[in-house]
């Protein structure tokens, strides 16, 4: 739901963060807690320019990682927190090894969807932070056939973009 609900309603994107995240302060985390935790790191970063706390909850969200049998959210948590929150505040390069982690996660756990969003932030990361174009260009053509066998498509076509885009 809240990839569909971050496409198309932000704002009840950011009604679902806020409740699971007052559900667990107050109930306590659950495994899902990391998740909601890395979305409102977004939800603060992202719309409410909340930088810093944003990314404190980023930061408490991969700390629960550690904390949790968390197997099945890891790549998702990995994913938001490197792409939508860690960025706000330190160089892109730091967030390529843990998105390739989500990705390898994503793929043990059966994520399809997740492992596609991790390999195209990866990608897209790589690409705007300045790597070697030959080197990002196969990396990007490495990942988008992944993408296509799995059929994610909206991953594919955003990878796409940036695939083009290096070739101008």
């Amino acid at each position: 739901v809240m990839i569909a609900a971050y496409s198309t309603a932000p704002a009840l994107m950011a009604l679902l963060v806020f409740k699971q995240v007052n559900l667990s302060i107050q109930y306590g985390n659950a495994y899902e807690s990391p998740f909601a935790y890395a979305n409102l790191g977004l939800v603060l970063c992202g719309t409410v320019k909340d930088i810093e706390s944003g990314y404190q909850f980023g930061q408490v969200a991969l700390s629960l990682l550690t904390q949790l049998p968390t197997h099945v959210f890891r790549a998702r948590t990995l994913m938001v927190v490197n792409t939508f929150v860690i960025p706000w505040k330190e160089h892109g390069r730091v967030s390529l090894p843990p998105l390739l982690e989500g990705y390898q996660s994503a793929l043990e756990t059966g994520d399809i969807e997740f492992a596609a969003y991790c390999a195209h932030n990866y990608c897209m990361q790589s690409f705007v932070i300045g790597k070697e174009l030959i080197e990002a260009n196969r990396e990007m053509a490495e990942y988008s056939e992944v993408m296509r066998q799995f059929k994610q498509g909206v991953a594919l076509t955003l990878n796409q973009v940036f695939q083009q885009g290096e070739r101008i």
